[in-house]
């Protein structure tokens, strides 16, 4: 309560604490015999100060008999009341920390533990609010333009809520298929896209493609696991390997390792392989990559009488191919090098 007599809700920032309001209530399992409640007034002793922990989900709603832990000079545990607060009275002046650690809960990062630093001073109220939900989760299969699955080595699903702006899913292999787990259950769905970066969002490209992919937006709803399976696109990479031996037509080459090297902004730039290419049509088996700008090496060395070719393109375009999304690489130069195992189609973006 303030000196007037009002009671201080913890849904405000702060207070005075002047007194404090204890109500008890004793019941029995007597027939007949009603609950008796005690309220009393009482002032707060000397030095001491009231740290109160506001806990509200996804929809603003209060979340009720949650345990809060108060890390400090006088620790303790409280549970949430029906307004949704942790009060924790009568705690010495000085440095908390106010915990959230409920297994199936998230903060909107996806972090079960959740830590805030207050400080309680004498005589008066600290709140700290808290936003956490029930984690939700779906699974997110890489398909290429043209339909197949391909694989890739990172998946993002990119929402406001979220402190970096998305959540990112990175492989050290690549995959076909990626789990996102603790998300948090927010009233607008993610946007899923492959890569794992910012610059890879499709909507950088093509403003209208989560309107036109409606499978890869996801709606997370709280305690639903797995959730709804959601898609991305990969766009198509047409990178064509020939040989040409002497006087001999060119031949579509097969076994000739493929690299592509990200060039888009702020980005990773470490290259990425994309498997060889078939004899039949001499183009890698899985050709999809995230939107982005790429440099691509080709890198050949069948026997010791052939010399590697490096090829290089850059500037890579999206285009429309049957409604969905595909990149062309624009061809830019080729050269030579005199069969050296070193530093070619090295981990280094390649120079032209």
């Amino acid at each position: 309560m303030d000196a007037q007599g009002a009671n201080i809700s913890c849904a405000l920032t702060g207070g005075d604490g002047s007194f404090l309001r204890i109500t008890s209530t004793v019941t029995t399992k007597a027939r007949g015999v009603r609950p008796v409640t005690l309220t009393s007034i009482v002032a707060p002793q000397p030095g001491l100060g009231t740290l109160t922990a506001l806990v509200r989900n996804a929809d603003s709603a209060a979340i009720v008999a949650l345990p809060v832990q108060a890390i400090g000079l006088t620790p303790g545990t409280e549970k949430t009341n029906t307004a949704g607060c942790a009060i924790f009275i009568e705690r010495e002046a000085g440095s908390y920390t106010a915990r959230l650690n409920q297994a199936g809960y998230v903060d909107p990062d996806g972090n079960v533990q959740v830590d805030h630093n207050v400080t309680v001073s004498a005589g008066n109220v600290t709140l700290t609010e808290f936003l956490y939900d029930q984690a939700g989760s779906f699974n997110v299969s890489v398909v290429r333009s043209g339909g197949g699955a391909d694989l890739s080595s990172g998946v993002m699903a990119a929402h406001t809520g979220v402190t970096l702006g998305y959540r990112a899913i990175s492989v050290t292999n690549q995959t076909t298929s990626f789990s996102f787990t603790n998300m948090f259950p927010f009233s607008s769905p993610y946007e899923v896209f492959a890569g794992t970066c910012e610059g890879n969002n499709p909507a950088n490209w093509d403003e209208n493609y989560f309107e036109n992919h409606p499978l890869a937006v996801a709606k997370v709803n709280r305690a639903e696991n797995p959730g709804a399976a959601r898609q991305v696109i990969e766009p198509t990479t047409f990178v064509t390997a020939t040989y040409k031996n002497g006087s001999n037509a060119a031949t579509n080459l097969s076994g000739a390792r493929v690299y592509a090297y990200p060039k888009t902004a702020d980005c990773d730039t470490g290259r990425i392989s994309m498997g060889t290419t078939q004899s039949s049509s001499g183009r890698v088996s899985n050709p999809g990559l995230p939107f982005g700008i790429y440099d691509f090496c080709v890198d050949y060395n069948g026997d010791s009488s052939t010399r590697r070719r490096r090829f290089t393109w850059t500037d890579v375009a999206n285009t429309s191919d049957a409604g969905t999304p595909t990149m062309t690489a624009a061809f830019k130069s080729s050269d030579a090098d005199a069969g050296s195992t070193n530093g070619f189609c090295g981990a280094n973006t390649p120079t032209s």
